[in-house]
């Protein structure tokens, strides 16, 4: 018996989804930073928080205009990456493992419903590297039932 569920989508339609909602998240990054982490302030140019599950503070940057929107950098712990990378690192997934659960977050963040096509891809769970956010909405009922 052939199991479709673990049949990726073609790679060609997964780069050319990933690369349209970058594109549209650095074009609103602003507004998707602020309905994420309602907690970050705007200074020069970036957006400020005080870590991946966005607590108050300023050690967490994000630049917000130029070649360099999007990516980050936490200057208490070291880490950074993209706009994926902060995604996923704020539900407390991995970015590999998880990829398509970020997507579906960074869409929701946009309000845009995602292709049937990449929904349908299998999720493998992986070593996480940040705690679950249980502020995180989608997480919420997640948490209440352990």
């Amino acid at each position: 018996m052939i199991d479709f569920n673990d049949i990726s989508p073609p790679t060609e339609n997964r780069d050319a989804e990933r690369d349209e909602i970058r594109t549209e998240l650095i074009a609103r990054l602003e507004s998707v930073l602020t309905t994420m982490v309602p907690a970050g302030k705007k200074r020069q140019g970036k957006f400020l928080i005080g870590d991946v599950l966005g607590s108050p503070g300023d050690s967490l940057e994000v630049v917000l205009t130029g070649e360099k929107a999007g990516l980050w950098t936490d200057r208490a712990t070291g880490d950074g990456g993209d706009i994926f990378d902060l995604i996923a690192a704020y539900l407390g997934a991995s970015i590999h493992a998880d990829f398509p659960r970020v997507l579906q977050e960074a869409s929701d963040l946009l309000g845009r419903a995602r292709s049937t096509l990449y929904t349908c891809a299998r999720t493998y769970a992986g070593k996480e590297k940040y705690p679950a956010n249980p502020s995180h909405p989608s997480l919420a009922p997640k948490i209440q039932e352990q």
